[in-house]
Parts: structure tokens; sequence; C-alpha cells
């Protein structure tokens, strides 16, 4: 299976981007939605896309 070459930091910088949102206060609903790993999901889904448009799109899935 192929995967974009960013996945890992993609998947970091969408926690990190998770853990300033409003939505995201409590540690059960942080704790859940990082082990969904969506950035890594999205990195699988687009391998060959542009890293920026695919923070995007795991910003609009979380």
């Amino acid at each position: 299976m192929v995967v974009h070459e960013q996945a890992d930091e993609l998947d970091e910088r969408t926690t990190a981007w998770m853990k300033k949102q409003p939505f995201c206060r409590s540690e059960k609903i942080r704790h859940k939605l990082q082990q969904a790993h969506v950035g890594a999901l999205v990195a699988r889904m687009y391998p060959h896309g542009e890293a920026d448009t695919l923070e995007a799109i795991t910003r609009l899935l979380i």
C-alpha cells in the first residue's frame, strides 16, 4: 500500500491542531481522536496529494 511520505508529520500536525479546538477540551475526546490517526488515514487515501491539502482534509474529517 502506498502512503504519503509525510504521513507521520501530517498525523502530528493534525493532533496539535485538534488540541487547540474548543470541541476537544475533554481528555477522553482528545484520546479517542488521537487513536483514530485521521492524518495517517488521509495519507493512505491520498498518497500523492499536497501536504497542505491533506492537512485541510483531516481537519474536515475531525
